[in-house]
């Protein structure tokens, strides 16, 4: 029974977001179940196509591009949920970003430095700051 439950489990939780194995390998942990039952329910998954790693890194690289997200962010947040990042933001992708974010309304009222500031908390690098604030004329 144990083994069915972590495979029911598995897939209520992909049926309510796309998971990583990595991360769908601790949501089952936390709910008591054993590793080999977490591994045979992982493997049933994969193999039905419910759990692909490739799938989700691409899926989410995109979001957090969407979400406004520099590279050292991306990096970060792919590593924790156990996805390959081979690719870099380029320097222009980085930078079509930052320009998204400063159209929004809400980063309209801020400073320069206030500007800089979130978007050096948001992943981006200070190289590619500088040079975007620099091509800009206030």
């Amino acid at each position: 029974m144990g083994q069915k439950s972590a495979k029911t489990a598995a897939l209520w939780l992909l049926s309510i977001k796309n998971y990583s194995k990595k991360e769908l390998f601790q949501k089952l942990k936390k709910k008591k179940f054993s590793e080999v039952e977490i591994q045979e329910a992982l493997e049933k998954c994969a193999s039905w196509g419910f759990l692909n790693d490739e799938q989700e890194a691409s899926s989410r690289l995109k979001r957090l591009k969407q979400k406004g997200y520099g590279p050292h962010l991306v990096k970060l947040k792919m590593k924790e949920a156990g996805l390959e990042f081979a690719a870099d933001l380029s320097i222009e992708e980085e930078k079509q970003i930052i320009q998204a974010l400063l159209e929004k309304s809400s980063w309209k009222r801020k400073t320069t430095q206030q500007k800089i500031a979130a978007l050096q908390r948001r992943g981006f690098r200070g190289e590619t700051i500088f040079s975007f604030f620099r091509g800009i004329n206030f």
